[in-house]
């Protein structure tokens, strides 16, 4: 795996098998082995500080394949072993422990659940990371968690301006259910434009203490990015309980790609838009394949949540029709709205906006 600047080796990236739990990491010299089963598999690589990219291989039986990989360094990325501009605190802030710092942490555990991270999820030699304050203790998870109020983590400005579908991308670490009153404050993701409004893009109150990839369509929620800023709050307003945030590798990057071509050079897929739109029943999509391809189709709601998976699995050659029901996950009609559909294939994310009217 090389950089696209300048062809040098990139190391601690991870190479996976879509669809499967198969996982490989690039070495020192930029080299990876994964034992991937015989046929026509999609392979992501990815590794912060870059955009991500996909490849298809076709593998025999028995065969020893090589799939080289070149990525694109992000156009900002932010891997909190520097102070590059972001804001600690806001005014209102009122949390009298656990404000943010940036910091190498000191993870902290309840029994053998974890509460703060130990660790920052920069691959490498990096050790800081953002989190809501850093105790002495592991064995105190009270001891420097956010309590009596809110503290807030602010970007940097993201100058987004002309660029083609602008995705942010980070990764978070989540702790509220070590205490008497689990999941009762949410941990909120907003953006901004240009100084205007805060839009909520999460409130996420369910413990995901591990490092989780968040990924934000910035286009979904404002038509022309320019000046983007983030940020993050962590809070205890409900009942005295234990929260713990933590915020690493922040980038972005344009999230529009090439038209992936299989190993002959033709199309991997030609893929058409939802129709109707907008739609008051079921919603189709055309789907060309001229070989066995991966395939994976979701439906996400404007606040960037995976509400219906459509599809999970490597189709044939051939035309297919891509349908949606109108369903959620759960079996509910999806309500009025805006929703967006992404598909990849061969290679190519493509994102569809869709328009629900009951």
């Amino acid at each position: 795996m090389v950089r696209t600047t300048d062809g040098s080796v990139v190391s601690d990236a991870e190479i996976s098998l879509v669809g499967t739990t198969l996982v490989a990491t690039t070495g020192a010299d930029g080299k990876y082995a994964l034992a991937a089963p015989p046929g026509t598999v999609s392979m992501r690589c990815e590794r912060p500080g870059f955009k991500p990219s996909t490849q298809i291989a076709t593998i025999s039986n028995g065969q020893t394949k090589t799939v080289n990989f070149s990525v694109a360094p992000a156009a900002f990325y932010d891997d909190a072993q520097t102070d590059k501009g972001w804001s600690l605190s806001t005014a209102g802030d009122d949390a009298t422990t656990g404000t943010w710092v940036r910091v190498a942490p000191v993870g902290t555990t309840t029994g053998l659940v974890a509460v703060q991270p130990s660790f920052d999820h920069t691959p490498g030699a990096g050790t800081a990371c953002f989190v809501t304050g850093n105790g002495t203790k592991a064995s105190d998870i009270g001891e420097a968690d956010v309590d009596g109020g809110r503290t807030t983590l602010t970007s940097p400005l993201l100058r987004m301006a002309g660029m083609s579908n602008p995705r942010i991308v980070f990764w978070r670490w989540y702790s509220n259910n070590a205490s008497d009153y689990p999941g009762e404050d949410p941990f909120v993701t907003q953006i901004s434009n240009n100084g205007g409004p805060w839009v909520t893009v999460s409130n996420l109150y369910t413990t995901s203490n591990y490092w989780e990839r968040v990924e934000i369509p910035v286009a979904s929620y404002f038509t022309q990015p320019a000046d983007v800023r983030i940020r993050f709050v962590a809070m205890d307003i409900v009942n005295p309980s234990v929260v713990e945030a933590a915020i690493d590798d922040v980038e972005f990057y344009s999230a529009t790609m090439v038209t992936a071509v299989t190993e002959e050079g033709a199309p991997a897929f030609v893929i058409g838009a939802p129709r109707p739109s907008p739609s008051s029943g079921p919603t189709e999509i055309n789907l060309e394949l001229p070989k066995a391809t991966s395939v994976a189709a979701d439906v996400f709601n404007v606040q960037g949540r995976r509400v219906r998976t459509l599809e999970r699995r490597i189709m044939p050659a051939g035309r297919h029709i891509l349908r949606w029901d109108g369903r959620l996950d759960q079996g509910g009609s999806a309500a009025s709205g805006v929703y967006w559909i992404r598909i990849g294939a061969g290679g190519v994310e493509r994102n569809f906006k869709l328009v629900v009217v009951r």
